[in-house]
């Protein structure tokens, strides 16, 4: 299984939650529903089994990407990590247990609408977005 070192917790040097990240390190899948994760995103992820399908979330849940991944944590602590270059997502516990790993239908628009669904505070995407609207225009003349 894979495993982030010691200096590379949370996926900073601070070794310490952030309002993007919320778990050390992933270090299992959550079986409860593993089953119904399996048949629902196994093809999609091109996993041969449940061994490999529980791998790769675990995998991409620990791997720090910071040009290609975006994340935010949920009101209840969770973090939602998504890689815009591969469409990726996972959803990973504040202990660290990965509870879904798949490729959305609609790509990043469906990262953005959970961003609005569950975050529980403005998310550094809407406050760009918020500037971009609300900063007045510098025109050289």
């Amino acid at each position: 299984m894979a495993m982030k070192g010691p200096s590379f917790q949370y996926g900073n040097t601070k070794n310490s939650p952030t309002s993007h990240i919320n778990y050390p390190y992933a270090k299992d899948f959550d079986y409860h529903n593993i089953d119904n994760h399996v048949a629902s995103h196994a093809t999609q992820m091109k996993a041969k089994n449940k061994d490999e399908y529980v791998s790769m979330a675990v995998t991409f849940a620990n791997k720090v990407d910071r040009d290609n991944c975006l994340s935010f944590v949920d009101k209840k602590g969770s973090t939602y990590k998504y890689n815009i270059k591969t469409n990726e997502l996972a959803i990973i516990t504040s202990d660290g247990y990965v509870v879904t790993y798949f490729k959305p239908q609609k790509g990043r628009q469906y990262y953005e609408d959970q961003i609005k669904k569950h975050s529980w505070k403005e998310s550094i995407y809407e406050k760009n977005q918020r500037r971009r609207t609300s900063m007045p225009r510098m025109w050289k003349i």
